[in-house]
């Protein structure tokens, strides 16, 4: 990262330097330094918990937040080719294909939120997430005609300065993989980037990312409670026992921040799975 830390240059997670140490100071710089109100516009494929509360006091000092979701495309040699189900129109095969995405999207969203556990902390960054979805400071919309690969934290005000690369909204994604992100406050490309954000926010459909939430508040049987969470320890490898991870390039549920820890650990942990009983 580069000396000035509110205009980073380089956002990495390597040599005890992490992405969300890089965005916190960006986004913090832009809402303490700028006379007026300051919008900040995200796009993400990914999006959780443990992203949200790494920059939670930043986005807290903002007036609007605009969160764009979406989908990423599946590489081909990944995608199951069910030929007589595809429409033969390109573009309707396309628009299939991302309907596809999107429903696997939900259900990683979901996942997400079903591996946060119990603990009183993971429970009130939860909490507080969705007091900030509904605070009426922050919009979200998804992408739907189309995949969303591109990732991005904008701050269009006064053509102020763009983080982008590889990074998506996750914990993962702002402290532990592998990733590359680059900073520009050159005002003309400032300017196109806000372009292309606005384009994609234009046609994308709102989403209700609090409701997705909503249900982990709702009360439960405690047996429920009690048999989730002894399946859910019972299930979650240990350090010792658990060979050791490569980095990811994208971010999946299995890399979500255990219920202990929101905070940004280097230190690579082992994969979780989902527990039936918490779905």
């Amino acid at each position: 990262m580069s000396s000035n830390e509110g205009k980073p240059e380089l956002a990495v997670n390597q040599h005890g330097a992490t992405v969300a140490d890089a965005l916190d100071g960006f986004i913090s710089h832009a809402a303490d330094g700028l006379a007026h109100d300051v919008r900040l516009d995200i796009a993400t494929a990914y999006f959780n918990v443990g992203g949200y509360s790494l920059l939670a006091e930043s986005l807290d000092k903002l007036v609007s937040v605009r969160l764009l979701l979406g989908a990423e495309p599946v590489p081909p040699e990944r995608r199951a080719r069910a030929l007589r189900r595809e429409p033969v129109n390109a573009r309707r095969a396309e628009l299939r294909r991302v309907g596809d995405a999107l429903d696997s999207h939900e259900s990683a969203l979901a996942v997400d939120r079903d591996l946060l556990g119990f603990s009183r902390e993971s429970d009130a960054s939860a909490r507080r997430l969705v007091e900030w979805l509904r605070s009426g400071r922050v919009q979200v919309r998804r992408l739907e005609d189309r995949f969303l690969h591109g990732k991005a934290f904008l701050v269009a005000t006064h053509a102020h300065g763009v983080v982008s690369g590889s990074s998506n909204f996750t914990h993962a994604g702002l402290c532990t993989n592998l990733e590359l992100n680059l900073g520009n406050y050159t005002p003309h490309t400032v300017d196109a980037v806000a372009g292309w954000f606005e384009e994609l926010w234009d046609s994308a459909a709102d989403y209700d990312l609090a409701g997705l939430f909503e249900p982990r508040f709702e009360p439960h049987p405690p047996q429920l409670i009690y048999l989730c969470d002894r399946t859910r320890r019972r299930r979650r490898p240990t350090t010792r026992s658990a060979p050791p991870s490569t980095p990811s390039k994208r971010p999946t549920p299995s890399e979500s921040p255990g219920s202990s820890d929101m905070r940004c650990d280097q230190r690579r942990r082992p994969p979780s799975r989902p527990w039936p009983c918490c779905g």
